[in-house]
């Protein structure tokens, strides 16, 4: 589930983190536990664990109660539901990011803005939110529908409501 590099800097920081929560996790990778509550663990014991990771698992955030985070140069994928109904008001998505996956920040009540850069995948409903006005999308309106081009503009996001501003990341 994890790499190399993500259990190294766990075992490194075991010592932090709620044993009760974290050790049944640890112990036991397919309990059941969700990525948002192991994700959770680490954010109530204030450990970034993000600079560990190549990509941000599914799930990991979802449904948590987190209004700005910083994506690291070393996250390159963005993976299903990972920002799920999160109350993140901006994302500014790092260039290093080529891939977010479905519905990877939907349905977030607060999102307002986004800074995309050019991505190959965008998979669907991805910024799907009744009040996201602004995507800032570092490519051109032909890179943008290049990338959307399977499906129509609404099956990524509100066309009614969402504004995307080209070669403005």
């Amino acid at each position: 589930m994890y790499n190399k590099i993500a259990l190294d800097f766990i075992e490194k920081n075991k010592d932090k983190l709620n044993n009760n929560n974290f050790d049944f996790f640890y112990l036991n990778p397919s309990s059941g536990v969700y990525p948002a509550e192991f994700t959770k663990i680490f954010i109530d014991a204030n450990i970034n664990f993000l600079d560990y990771l190549s990509y941000i698992h599914e799930g990991s955030f979802a449904q948590l109660h987190i209004y700005d985070i910083h994506i690291p140069n070393n996250i390159t994928k963005i993976e299903d539901y990972a920002f799920y109904q999160c109350d993140i008001n901006e994302i500014i998505i790092l260039k290093s990011v080529k891939s977010i996956d479905k519905k990877a920040f939907s349905d977030c009540p607060n999102l307002t803005k986004v800074w995309l850069p050019k991505v190959k995948h965008l998979g669907a409903d991805a910024f799907q939110s009744d009040n996201l006005k602004d995507i800032y999308y570092e490519g051109s309106e032909k890179d943008w529908m290049n990338l959307t081009s399977y499906h129509s503009l609404d099956y990524y996001l509100n066309p009614d409501i969402t504004t995307v501003h080209f070669n403005s990341y």
